[in-house]
């Protein structure tokens, strides 16, 4: 889970490069055991791979097959994901003052309930006075989203991160 920053137009990095890594930001203290050595990052409630841990399942079509037959289980696991990604998004807003969020990803396929779950967090644990003008909604390009956000920052940036020196 990452997020893609643009202020005026351009893509903020912040001042190390990563600015935008909320997928190891922990939301759930105590929580699962993340890939990056915390635990109860935001990717281990909400990512695809949370929600298929959850269902016990290895294809996010059978979870969606579930989830959209209505099974209890099943949105219980799809809506904590969301509630999840709604309060990190209410962290987002509160710092940055986000006027417009745009989601993408697998997760997307669940659709208006995964989106109003979303947002009904975000706008619980945001503060009022700077969410109430913020859209939030879901994304046109699913997975090529990432490659055409890489692409064009390596065209903005004259290609300088191929030829980044390390120190």
């Amino acid at each position: 889970i990452g997020a893609g920053i643009l202020i005026s137009g351009r893509l903020f990095q912040g001042d190390g490069g990563g600015a935008g890594e909320i997928g190891h930001v922990v939301v759930l203290e105590d929580g699962e055991s993340c890939r990056c050595g915390k635990q109860g990052c935001l990717e281990t409630v909400s990512s695809v791979g949370a929600v298929l841990r959850n269902f016990k399942l290895d294809s996010l079509d059978q979870a969606q097959a579930y989830f959209d037959s209505g099974d209890a289980n099943a949105r219980q696991v799809v809506l904590n994901a969301a509630h999840y990604l709604g309060i990190s998004l209410a962290h987002l807003i509160g710092m940055l003052n986000i006027q417009k969020i745009i989601l993408t990803g697998d997760m997307t396929r669940f659709g208006r309930i995964w989106l109003e779950a979303v947002n009904a967090s975000m706008r619980n644990a945001a503060l009022d006075r700077l969410s109430e003008n913020t859209e939030l909604e879901l994304g046109k390009l699913d997975y090529r989203a990432c490659i055409l956000g890489a692409s064009a920052f390596l065209l903005l940036n004259d290609y300088s991160l191929l030829f980044r020196q390390e120190h």
